[in-house]
């Protein structure tokens, strides 16, 4: 085994025939964006500005080291204003059609 772009390890069986099988298995990922709050993440920007160990944070997180620093290094360079606080806009039929209506008939 081997490792292969994003933390994918592909795996080389021959199976029974002699042939070359070919498996891409994917290791369980340790964060996504919607894991943490708003208070989540802002709290692991601080506990690590305040000092703390990245393998405490990431114990208390329950997250994968890679992704502590990701997210204090994002904060670092964009701020607070990066991180979502609200979810996507849910539209109703009525309105996606009137606003495919609009940009179709229309041309806006």
């Amino acid at each position: 085994m081997f490792s292969y772009g994003f933390k994918r390890t592909i795996e080389y069986l021959k199976n029974n025939t002699g042939y070359e099988v070919f498996y891409l298995m994917s290791p369980k990922r340790g964060f996504y964006m919607s894991k943490l709050t708003y208070e989540d993440k802002i709290n692991l920007y601080k506990d690590r500005k305040f000092g703390l160990q990245i393998s405490a944070l990431c114990s208390k997180y329950k997250i994968l080291h890679a992704n502590v620093e990701y997210l204090t290094r994002l904060i670092d360079k964009h701020g607070y204003d990066v991180l979502r606080t609200s979810k996507n806009r849910k539209y109703t039929q009525y309105e996606k059609e009137n606003i495919i209506n609009r940009v179709l008939l229309n041309n806006e």
